[in-house]
């Protein structure tokens, strides 16, 4: 399956020909050198998606009983990173925990509400992080956000060609490890050693 996606009024096109296009203008030539003899196996569909949205329930003083928000309804996220059916189903276990610990129904989303912040609040913030990279896109942005992005970037570079990286990138894309994970030093110092090869100047050939 492949997602292409488009910020601030840019829009993929939906005809097999212009989606191929589109893929082949993209910086690195991988997919569309996969996808390029591939015979689709159904027309190219578009999903139109403006903005991300967490209603924040959690806060509310009164909450009716017996009634608990899960999935998209809880925090919708841009479906570009692709984390919003992971939540889901990391949030569609929550509830056993809870009814583990107690079987009563009484105040079950009182007892839910910190189990769902846990795992809604990493990949919210680092969907939102991402998205408010692009100049344009409107939302709060913290203090640290620019040196952060500007981290992230270079961990999409280095995980471009190195492995190590590429796959702690998408164990936190996953939620199958916590965003720490990519400021752990053994994954700063091979960033840092990526960002610093391509950084140097190209050595100019000595004539002999």
């Amino acid at each position: 399956m492949v997602t292409l996606g488009g910020l601030r009024g840019e829009r993929p096109p939906t005809d097999l020909a212009g989606f191929l296009a589109f893929v082949r203008l993209l910086p690195r030539p991988d997919i569309y050198n996969v996808i390029r003899h591939a015979i689709p196996m159904g027309e190219v569909v578009g999903f139109g998606f403006t903005d991300s949205r967490r209603p924040r329930y959690e806060r509310l003083r009164r909450f009716p009983e017996r009634y608990v928000i899960l999935g998209d309804a809880l925090c919708s996220f841009n479906p570009v990173y692709g984390e919003g059916m992971s939540v889901a189903a990391l949030e569609a276990l929550a509830p056993r925990q809870c009814l583990a610990e107690s079987a009563s129904l009484e105040h079950l989303w009182q007892r839910l509400r910190p189990h769902l912040a846990g795992i809604v609040n990493p990949a919210w913030r680092l969907s939102v992080q991402s998205d408010l990279a692009y100049p344009g896109v409107v939302g709060p942005r913290r203090i640290l956000a620019g040196a952060a992005n500007w981290y992230l970037t270079k961990v999409h570079q280095a995980a471009s060609t190195d492995r190590t990286v590429c796959r702690t990138f998408f164990d936190v894309a996953n939620l199958l490890v916590p965003p720490t994970a990519l400021v752990h030093p053994r994954i700063v110092a091979r960033v840092a050693r990526h960002a610093y090869a391509g950084d140097r100047p190209a050595a100019t050939p000595q004539r002999q």
